[in-house]
């Protein structure tokens, strides 16, 4: 086992920024399983402090996300509370730390790449982050989530596009070019209207939609020309580009 030298940790604290009061938590936020074993000392393993890690970065994305998006409903903030959580993103965060290069594994372990395998990553970086709680309450804990995952967050990545958003990203991504909607149909009382909605490129509608609000109608059209735009491939666009509006999106005041 390594020994708790302050000044091993010195880089690593300041990357992370929580300067411990006691080292030896976060030592053992390092220590996998497969060296306990091979020691047989199960007090030293990181499971625990993986446990209470959990527990708290759950929290802090939930509050998070409550606050960032306040409009945002329930399920979306489910979606990107699951992917900010989830073992593929923490893997990245653990990466951003340079975590595996203090990992400490068993040798069979170690010389099987375990080091950079994407679940232990994951597994440590809750570990140090149950280390940071026990060393200095939630506030600290919270902080260094919010360093390492801020900007993830603030971009709600996990959150599952509207079928506009995607088509509008693709079009952009692969043509330079925006989408264009428009209202063709109007209809009922005040109380209960009726809108159908074309999406179009260049003069050519791909989507048509239908819904009791524009933003249904959108959407629908949206879905419809998604469809359209797999099945023709990426060359069909080309007679189109000289007149495709290339900023901003021509959009629908929806209700």
């Amino acid at each position: 086992m390594p020994s708790t030298d302050p000044k091993r940790w010195d880089s690593f604290c300041d990357t992370l920024g929580h300067e411990f009061t006691d080292l030896e938590l976060l030592e053992r936020a390092f220590v996998h399983e497969s060296l306990v074993n091979e020691l047989q000392d199960s007090s030293l393993s990181n499971e625990r402090l993986e446990f209470l890690g959990d527990s708290v970065l759950g929290l802090t994305v939930a509050e998070f996300l409550y606050k960032e998006f306040p409009d945002e409903p329930e399920g979306q903030l489910a979606q990107m509370k699951s992917y900010l959580v989830s073992r593929k993103h923490l893997a990245v965060c653990a990466d951003r730390l340079k975590l595996g290069r203090h990992l400490q594994l068993g040798k069979g372990e170690e010389n099987s790449g375990g080091k950079r395998r994407e679940s232990l990553l994951a597994n440590c970086f809750e570990a140090v982050l149950g280390a940071v709680f026990l060393d200095g309450g939630y506030n600290k804990a919270r902080r260094v989530i919010v360093k390492v995952l801020g900007d993830d967050m603030r971009r709600g990545l996990g959150a599952v596009k509207d079928e506009k958003s995607r088509l509008q990203e693709k079009v952009q991504t692969v043509f330079q070019a925006l989408p264009i909607y428009q209202i063709v149909e109007e209809s009922g009382p005040a109380h209960d209207r009726f809108f159908v909605v074309e999406v179009l490129f260049g003069d050519e509608v791909l989507g048509q939609g239908s819904g009791r609000s524009k933003r249904e109608a959108s959407q629908a059209a949206a879905k419809v020309a998604l469809k359209v735009f797999y099945q023709r491939g990426e060359r069909w666009y080309e007679p189109y580009l000289g007149s495709l509006p290339r900023s901003g999106v021509q959009q629908i005041e929806e209700d």
